[in-house]
């Protein structure tokens, strides 16, 4: 009987992975021009603006969904000097009730290290983007004070921080005990689960309401840290996450569900990369992948609107 259900259970977990995304082909268009937009911001192509209001103005554009590429979109407008159309686009992230931009603003304009890759590069300190920065940070503040949030994004995003909290604590005691991680972890992700099902009208995923605000896990921000410690095990994934970043995905909500799906099939199954987002922490970034299976990979970023990645002797591929 138990070995019944043993290969049973393994049917079912297989099948999970073995289900595509059933996006339409609106769903491929819309993510199809995010990542247009996104490679042209990393490598600050000349027709950036263009690609960006191609994808901003797309029928399926939701601020709550993509909020934050509008934000790294007028962050790379303050980078290229465009102050007027950066401006324009601050101000309209500053009215999103899922976002602090006055935080990730200040976070950006104070970086002195570059980051990530190498062709992104820091906000010169011009006078005239000093002069900008005066003016720009009160007119955020302005529009934010007003802004009447529903206090559960607030509440919300107060937890996620303590979760996060917990998170790091744990991993530091004075001698690793994984026991004690491993039942940390179980409980965190139990309450991320609780949280999504208790607030079914707020996309949890986007709050960035606190500071350190990242996007080294998908599009999921800093919860993406909760997320990225399950990466060893299949369980979270089955149980629930998977079903719930599928229908995001299919719905046009975002692809993390490419990202943890490539993560858990690499970390906790052993098994090629997909989409071409494993094991990087970074793939928004990544456009060269090292791997046998790089046209399999290809084909399946295409039908999800994914650019190619090329090989480490290719040129990069052009929209």
């Amino acid at each position: 009987m138990k070995a019944k259900f043993t290969i049973l259970y393994l049917l079912v977990v297989s099948s999970v992975f073995a289900q595509p995304l059933q996006l339409r082909p609106e769903v491929v268009e819309l993510y199809r021009l995010q990542d247009i937009a996104l490679r042209s911001r990393v490598l600050m192509e000349k027709d950036l603006i263009e690609k960006h209001e191609a994808f901003f103005n797309h029928p399926l554009f939701c601020e709550i969904a993509f909020g934050m590429d509008i934000f790294h979109f007028a962050e790379a407008l303050l980078i290229r000097g465009e102050h007027a159309k950066a401006e324009e686009y601050l101000l309209r992230s500053a009215r999103s009730h899922y976002l602090s931009t006055s935080t990730m603003l200040d976070i950006t304009l104070n970086r002195t290290m570059q980051v990530w890759p190498d062709t992104v590069f820091l906000v010169p300190r011009t006078p005239e983007s000093m002069r900008f920065r005066e003016t720009i940070v009160e007119n955020i503040l302005e529009i934010e004070n007003k802004r009447n949030i529903d206090p559960r994004i607030i509440a919300i995003a107060e937890e996620i921080r303590e979760l996060i909290r917990k998170d790091q604590a744990v991993r530091r005691l004075p001698r690793e005990d994984w026991d004690s991680v491993g039942r940390v972890d179980s409980v965190i992700i139990h309450r991320v689960k609780e949280l999504i099902k208790e607030n079914p009208d707020i996309d949890i995923l986007r709050i960035a309401m606190i500071r350190g605000v990242s996007t080294h896990f998908g599009n999921s921000l800093d919860i993406g840290l909760i997320f990225w410690h399950q990466r060893g095990s299949t369980a979270w994934w089955t149980d629930f996450f998977e079903a719930y970043f599928r229908k995001r995905a299919e719905e046009g909500r975002g692809l993390d569900f490419c990202f943890w799906y490539d993560t858990v099939r690499f970390i906790a199954r052993g098994e090629d990369s997909f989409f071409g987002m494993a094991p990087q922490r970074t793939p928004a970034f990544q456009f060269r992948l090292n791997v046998d299976n790089l046209d399999e990979v290809n084909e399946n970023r295409a039908k999800v609107g994914l650019l190619p990645l090329y090989g480490r002797d290719q040129r990069t591929p052009t929209p």
